[in-house]
């Protein structure tokens, strides 16, 4: 791939690449770029990896995606906990670079070009040939992939080979289009173990405040269980034909351990709970642990099988004060009177200062001054508490919200004053989006894209820009088994996938062109893989 160019803007580094893959099974996740140090999460999320100069190649489990975007150092960790991508929609709130694919490395020919939404060559659209047609938002992220659309959803399971199985937009520096959830993700040091010890935040302006990643417990109801993720999630559990089962992802299992407490699998990693509820363990399927211990109910430090642990403070109403990693690295949090968090201190003695500036809400993030004291973010909210805007210093990325309540509808209008009304309905407890409508603008005609939906709120059916439907079909365990693109057209293909009779894992995708095996340990660990 070909670098094209590099620049510090509002903070964060973004580096213009052409191409951003990952593949599954033993084929080869490819990103060309500059500033290393801001790949240290993928070191530390993959099992196997190589370097040179400048170029980074890793061995991952997903399905085939080609993103022709920018990677804004926004590096997110997919639900699953087998592999990562990039979030390709900073590249339109952030960065506004033009790309350019290297023409030996494009999967494409001619003037085709990838498009991960139907993960398929297609004829580029006229209203996204350069980012002056004012149209960026006719690809939106919609698809439960991302941190983003994790934050925005109660709970979001990872999605099944790329179809997805949240469809819920979001707008800005990140907002909920459907809520006006405002969120943030933070990650203040991750060390380099195969199972990280992690010291990361969440905001969500819904449930009040940040939230840390030690914060997962499960609330033991008599009817029902629920999960609190790092984010403050809450996944519902019920007690169906003598099992704790959740609908909507069955592969997501929940057992009462016999006198010692609960096991939570989600199909990459699993999580122990003393019998009231409190986190003992997490692991993941190679064998790796992380251990929780506890000191007059409160966390005290966390360790891995290496030896290495991060140890916790806590003030008198059980705020986290300060966390202390291995060689004397220590993280200092403090509060306002609200409870907010209003900084964090590093070790290297910068500082992070968080805002909270309307009086209405006491609890709302409004921006975000950064280690370099430059204040970066900010945001506005409606009388309801809703975010309503997002922008950079100087007014730059502004995107605004506006909600109609009574059509469940909103509109979002970008920084280049091109409007998007996205429309939702309440499926199985979640805000999914089921039709965008692109405004007419000097520059794009009017445009729309549906999308519906099963019984059980999985993706049945999407619908492009250009009338391209794509069908999904699933098994009894909410697991994507066949997706029909471009159904009814010449340019048709199916897609077929076998799963693992007990984990969320493919044992054969079939293609047009052939299909692939593969093949685990035990603990789920990939083998072998098999192309015919």
């Amino acid at each position: 791939m070909k670098i094209i160019e590099e620049r510090e803007r509002f903070g964060q580094r973004c580096v213009a690449a052409d191409k951003v893959r990952h593949n599954i099974g033993g084929r080869r996740f490819s990103l060309r770029g500059v500033g290393m140090r801001y790949l240290l999460m993928v070191l530390l999320l993959m099992s196997s990896m190589s370097a040179s100069a400048g170029y980074w190649t890793v061995s991952v489990r997903a399905s085939p995606v080609y993103y022709n975007r920018i990677d804004c150092n926004n590096i997110l960790k997919r639900k699953d906990v087998i592999a990562i991508r990039f979030e390709p929609t900073s590249t339109f709130n952030y960065c506004h670079y033009y790309v350019s694919e290297s023409p030996d490395d494009s999967p494409c020919s001619g003037s085709e070009s990838w498009d991960p939404s139907v993960e398929a060559c297609v004829e580029p659209d006229p209203c996204l040939t350069s980012f002056g047609d004012a149209c960026p938002d006719k690809n939106p992220s919609d698809a439960c992939q991302d941190a983003a659309d994790y934050a925005a959803n109660a709970f979001c399971p990872a999605p099944n080979t790329g179809a997805g199985s949240c469809v819920n937009p979001t707008a800005g520096n990140p907002i909920a289009i459907s809520s006006g959830n405002k969120f943030e993700s933070m990650m203040d040091y991750s060390n380099q173990a195969t199972l990280p010890l992690t010291i990361a935040r969440a905001y969500n302006s819904q449930l009040r405040g940040w939230r840390f990643n030690h914060q997962i417990t499960l609330v033991i109801g008599e009817s029902d269980i629920i999960w609190s993720d790092a984010q403050g999630k809450g996944l519902s559990f019920r007690k169906l034909d003598g099992r704790w089962q959740l609908p909507s992802q069955p592969s997501v299992r929940l057992s009462e351990q016999a006198g010692t407490g609960w096991r939570l699998d989600d199909g990459a990693r699993h999580y122990l709970f003393d019998a009231t509820g409190r986190l003992q363990t997490i692991g993941d399927r190679a064998g790796n642990t992380l251990h929780y211990h506890y000191e007059n109910g409160l966390l005290s430090h966390v360790r891995n099988q290496q030896g290495d642990s991060l140890s916790y403070q806590f003030s008198s109403n059980h705020r986290v004060t300060a966390i202390t990693a291995d060689a004397g690295l220590s993280y200092r949090y403090r509060y306002d009177a609200n409870a907010n968090l209003t900084t964090v201190s590093y070790p290297d003695d910068t500082v992070t200062t968080y805002h909270y500036e309307d009086s209405r809400f006491p609890n709302a993030l409004t921006g975000i001054t950064d280690r370099r004291g430059v204040r970066y973010a900010t945001w506005a909210y409606d009388d309801q508490g809703r975010a309503i805007s997002s922008e950079h210093a100087g007014g730059a990325d502004k995107v605004s919200l506006a909600f109609d309540d009574a059509a469940f509808a909103t509109t979002v209008t970008n920084a280049l004053g091109k409007q998007t009304t996205y429309q939702f309905e309440a499926i199985q407890g979640r805000n999914k989006v089921v039709s965008v409508s692109g405004h007419a603008s000097a520059n794009c005609a009017a445009a729309n894209k549906a999308y519906t939906y099963t019984d059980s709120g999985l993706l049945a059916t999407k619908t492009d820009w250009q009338g391209v439907v794509t069908r999904y079909e699933y098994n009894e365990r909410g697991l994507e088994t066949r997706r029909i693109q471009a159904e009814g057209t010449p340019a048709q293909q199916i897609i077929s996938t076998d799963w693992h009779p007990d984990l969320s894992l493919p044992i054969r995708i079939t293609t047009p062109t052939g299909s692939t095996d593969y093949h685990y340990d035990d603990n789920g660990l990939l083998l072998q893989t098999v192309r015919q």
